[in-house]
């Protein structure tokens, strides 16, 4: 997958980069983004350079993927106006419909505990307004197959997460690493605060987002 990147989020990610490898190192189960290459090309002389990164795409999958999220963990303004066909869909939705990240108790505790360790990562080092990809395949099998699948007599090769009856594929990944808490960020919180409970809103301080980030998947994930 390729992203544009500004100047100053490729000049972030050189600054991270030793810390995220050495991490990625340790952590391999680890749900933070996959950081494959940085570029920057310039088409002609004298025009202004493209910056870019190469990075895994956490929705690389044949599956079809008839649910997907960008969860922040946060309440205002995460709602999908239109909601129809293939758009991403938010905290609110999530929290209003039935789906659940369901993958059973021991699963769940490993899963929340990475991404915990993902979320301390970024907090420690004063980043905000990451994302948890989410995407969820429901196959429609015929009963006697997911009968079989439930009872581990039938699987199949795949990169995703399988829901703990053998059925639902999820596929996740902590996305938009890059955005350090400023002071202009700072301001940005402060203003919110005087029209939004300030847990609501996206843009709040390292420690309490990753808190609420954790509180949040552990509200979704069963």
């Amino acid at each position: 997958m390729v992203k544009t990147q500004t100047e100053a989020e490729c000049a972030e990610l050189r600054r991270l980069l030793p810390s995220y490898a050495d991490y990625m190192h340790r952590h391999p189960q680890s749900w933070l983004v996959r950081f494959y290459g940085m570029y920057c090309v310039r088409c002609q002389p004298g025009t202004r350079p493209v910056y870019f990164v190469v990075m895994n795409n956490v929705f690389d999958t044949r599956q079809q993927l008839s649910e997907r999220y960008d969860l922040k963990g946060s309440t205002v303004g995460r709602l999908t106006a239109d909601a129809r066909g293939s758009a991403i869909l938010k905290d609110l939705d999530l929290l209003r419909s039935t789906s659940r990240v369901r993958v059973g108790a021991s699963r769940r505790h490993s899963l929340l505990e990475q991404l915990r360790q993902d979320a301390l990562f970024l907090s420690e080092r004063s980043y905000i307004d990451y994302s948890l990809l989410l995407g969820i395949h429901r196959p429609r099998l015929p009963m006697i197959a997911r009968l079989a699948r439930a009872l581990g007599l039938r699987r199949r090769r795949t990169d995703g997460v399988l829901g703990r009856r053998g059925r639902d594929l999820y596929y996740m990944g902590v996305i938009d690493i890059l955005q350090k808490y400023t002071p202009r960020k700072f301001a940005e919180t402060c203003l919110k605060a005087l029209r939004y409970p300030v847990w609501g809103v996206s843009c709040i301080w390292p420690s309490a987002y990753c808190r609420r980030f954790c509180e949040f998947a552990g509200q979704v994930v069963e």
